[in-house]
């Protein structure tokens, strides 16, 4: 679906605003679930970095205990 340009100061239809309005709801949807698809990402690679940082930490402090 595209979005249909209207003329600036025309009066458009019902259907053309409708038309504008479905295809504003469907790209804010489609950049919501990009969102958050990069949010889930970002969230599992953070967990990575965070539980790789703890164990060297945790290493770390074992050697230094010793």
């Amino acid at each position: 679906m595209a979005r249909i340009d209207i003329e600036y100061g025309s009066l458009a239809s019902s259907e053309t605003l409708n038309h504008n309005f479905r295809y504003l709801e469907e790209s804010i949807s489609a950049f919501a679930q990009v969102i958050e698809t990069n949010k889930a990402s970002l969230e599992s690679q953070l967990s990575t970095v965070n539980k790789n940082v703890t164990e060297k930490l945790d290493s770390g402090l074992d050697e230094l205990t010793e």
